[in-house]
């Protein structure tokens, strides 16, 4: 079974934590990139607006290692109580039959996402097999 570990991050912090998880479990780690960097401003507004209506945003092209995976692991951003737009792109990007491991990292380490996540893969047809809330460490 092909494992990739993907994720979306503004500040880094998605990023460190896929990072590491993907080095524990010897599996590539590949960014999903929004087209244009988001400011602070724009990810609390605009950001916001669209990660609660499960909206995606403009990514740079979505790696085949990901769409070709049986099995992700996709670290996000929440914002505003639901992963970050970016994490919609990817979501579109998915294969029926995939199994997704949704890894949500936020600064109280909850978040209420999960039926509608669940909901937004299986109509993809994929198959959400894992779901959890990280707090995001100290800086």
């Amino acid at each position: 079974m092909k494992t990739v570990v993907a994720y979306y991050s503004l500040g880094g912090t998605s990023r460190k934590l896929a990072e590491e998880r993907a080095r524990s479990m010897d599996v590539p780690c590949i960014a999903v990139e929004e087209v244009r960097k988001r400011s602070i401003i724009s990810a609390f507004t605009a950001g916001c607006y669209k990660a609660l209506q499960q909206k995606p945003s403009a990514v740079k092209p979505i790696s085949e290692e990901i769409t070709g995976s049986d099995r992700l692991i996709v670290f996000a951003p929440v914002w505003a109580g639901m992963p970050a737009p970016a994490y919609n792109s990817l979501v579109n990007a998915l294969h029926s039959g995939q199994e997704v491991e949704v890894v949500l990292v936020s600064g109280s380490g909850e978040s209420k996402a999960e039926p509608r996540l669940r909901e937004q893969l299986e109509a993809k047809g994929a198959k959400l097999i894992q779901f959890t809330n990280v707090k995001a460490p100290e800086k």
